[in-house]
């Protein structure tokens, strides 16, 4: 299910994005894709420990290891 939401950097700019979130009931994480976040602009941390990307097949994901984080608020 998709539902529309915005973005809010949590900044001193306050900066929106609109976009849409993806709901995963099965999800063990929230996640975002790391070229949207990069094309938003968006500000990321370096995790201390990669997390590893696995797919529902529970094959490894082909783009690797989650290795950054980025800390958004979202309102509907």
């Amino acid at each position: 299910m998709r539902i529309p939401l915005q973005l809010i950097v949590p900044s001193h700019t306050l900066k929106t994005v609109d976009s849409y979130a993806l709901i995963d009931s099965g999800a063990d994480i929230s996640c975002i894709d790391y070229d949207f976040v990069k094309k938003q602009h968006l500000p990321v941390s370096k995790l201390e420990e990669p997390i590893c990307s696995r797919n529902a097949d529970g094959s490894v994901n082909k783009k690797g290891d989650i290795r950054y984080s980025c800390t958004v608020n979202a309102e509907r």
